[in-house]
Parts: C-alpha cells; sequence; structure tokens
C-alpha cells in the first residue's frame, strides 16, 4: 500500500504518536510518499532512514531537491518554468495524492456514490409528475426555460407598433413602404402578463416537492 506523508514544515520533531503509526506501517511494508521539503518532511525521511526502512519515495517539484536522504530514490514531478512558490511546490502533493492507495480507492468510491446518486436522481424526476401539470420533474425543467423564453418574445412582440413605417427609402421616391403587424398585439401583451404567473406557479410546485424529497431523506 502506498502512502502519502505530509506535515508543517515549522516541525522540529516528531511526536511519539506518528512514530508508532509508522513503524505500524513499516511492519505491513508499506511504501511511503513524502516530499522534500524542511520540517516534516526531511524528520520524516529521516526517523525511517535511521530505522533502516527504505520502502521510501521522496517527491520533487520540478529538478531541484530541497531535503532528501540519498538512500531513498527521487520521483521528480514535471513543471513549467513559469511556476513558482507555493504554486510549483503543491505539484509534488498533487502527485503523491494522485499515486496514493487510499486516495485513488476514495476516489473509486466517490465516483460510484455520485454514480448512483445521479442515476436516482434521473429515475425520480422522470417519473415523478409535478402536482398542477401534466408533466415529470424533468419536462418541467424544459418547460422553466421555455416559459423565460416565451416571455422575451412576447415582450418583443407587444411592444411592435400595428403600423411602422420602414426605414432606408430613397428620398427620391414618394412611396412610403409600411410594415404591418400580423397578429394581435393585444392578446400578445396580455399573453406576456402571463407568463410570470405561470413561472411563479411552476416554480413553487417543484420547490414544493424538492422540500417535501429532503424531508423524506432526512427522516
Amino acid at each position: 500500500m502506498k502512502i502519502f506523508l505530509s506535515g508543517s514544515k515549522t516541525i522540529k520533531s516528531l511526536p511519539e504518536s506518528l512514530t508508532a503509526l509508522l513503524d505500524d506501517h513499516c511492519q505491513q511494508n508499506c511504501e511511503f510518499l513524502i516530499g522534500d521539503c524542511a520540517g516534516a518532511d526531511i524528520l520524516m525521511q529521516q526517523y525511517l532512514y535511521d530505522k533502516g526502512y527504505r520502502n521510501v519515495t521522496v517527491y520533487v517539484s520540478g529538478g531541484h531537491i530541497r531535503h532528501s536522504i540519498d538512500a531513498f530514490p527521487v520521483k521528480h514531478i514535471s513543471v513549467a518554468g513559469s511556476v513558482k512558490g507555493f504554486a510549483l511546490y503543491r505539484q509534488k502533493d498533487i502527485a503523491m495524492v494522485n499515486d496514493c492507495d487510499a486516495a485513488q480507492t476514495a476516489i473509486i468510491e466517490l465516483e460510484n456514490k455520485i454514480r448512483k446518486a445521479k442515476h436516482t436522481l434521473n429515475v425520480f424526476n422522470a417519473t415523478t409528475v409535478v402536482p398542477g401539470f401534466d408533466m415529470t420533474i424533468d419536462m418541467m425543467l424544459i418547460y422553466l426555460p421555455q416559459l423565460t423564453h416565451r416571455k422575451s418574445r412576447l415582450a418583443r412582440m407587444k411592444a411592435a407598433m400595428p403600423k411602422e413605417r420602414q426605414e432606408g427609402y430613397s428620398r427620391s421616391s414618394t412611396i412610403i413602404e409600411y410594415s404591418y403587424a400580423n397578429y394581435d398585439i393585444d392578446k400578445a401583451n396580455a399573453d406576456y402578463l402571463a407568463v410570470p404567473d405561470e413561472l411563479a406557479r411552476a416554480q413553487t410546485a417543484l420547490d414544493l416537492i424538492n422540500s417535501k424529497r429532503r424531508r423524506s431523506l432526512n427522516s
């Protein structure tokens, strides 16, 4: 098993609780992944070296090694030359997390939980009918942006004039052209005024279902 070790660079000595834990993992022949920082990193390297344990890999950001016991292999993490400071040294920590067995197991478990949760949500949305609407939740999630788009379209329609003079005609021409609305502007205005109420009704219905679902999950 690969174990990522890290700690503060201000630490001057390792607590007995930590050395006891290291001893236990040494008996299990675990591989330790340690950085090259001062403080905890080099202290843990030194402790493992002094007890004769060699299943250790030191991770280094870029090509410059800051603190490392020569007996341990070094893994250099490639970093762009423009990256400096904390962002530079953070790259080795990211690499150690990615290489750590526990981290990979946790990621796999988390991904599995995400798949199950999303599937459960999709099934719930596809099968639950919203009261007051002949639609399931997933259909309502499409209906809401449609209402918003309808409101914008009706806003343009109701603002039009029944008869509008066309621009761009020639001064030498005696013919003036007009465009005419081919729909009932008053009805467009009435439909526009009705959309906010429908939006509020739909959103309230969805909020009610979500509230009931949260209560059932917490109970």
